[in-house]
């Protein structure tokens, strides 16, 4: 079963928001959460659409409001710039991003 929940502070002003064209939100974001010994911040890249995307643009996230959220893991990949390598040939750039897509959300705390 790929389902998460965490807890921690969004990364950066605002949320990126886009509309799609068939109405609903679109909401990219950074979520910050502390590990284990409370130290080490680990960083998580997030998505929501639909009625999560719609609650987030809502929300107005701004850098170090605290919430909740619960989705899955999944992954994009991307094709990106060709690259040359060092014996001359050339190559096409591939990488995969592990995001969360995120189903529900909710604002704990508001940062004052």
């Amino acid at each position: 079963m790929n389902q998460l929940y965490m807890r921690g502070n969004i990364g950066k002003d605002g949320a990126v928001l886009f509309k799609k064209n068939d109405g609903n939100h679109a909401v990219r974001f950074s979520l910050a959460v502390n590990g284990d010994s409370g130290k080490k911040v680990d960083w998580f890249s997030c998505f929501c659409h639909g009625i999560a995307g719609k609650t987030a643009r809502d929300l107005k996230l701004s850098k170090g409001d605290w919430i909740e959220i619960e989705g899955s893991l999944a992954t994009i990949k991307r094709e990106n710039k060709f690259v040359q390598l060092n014996d001359g040939r050339v190559i096409q750039d591939k990488t995969s991003d592990v995001i969360i897509n995120v189903k529900k959300i909710g604002l704990l705390k508001k940062k004052s």
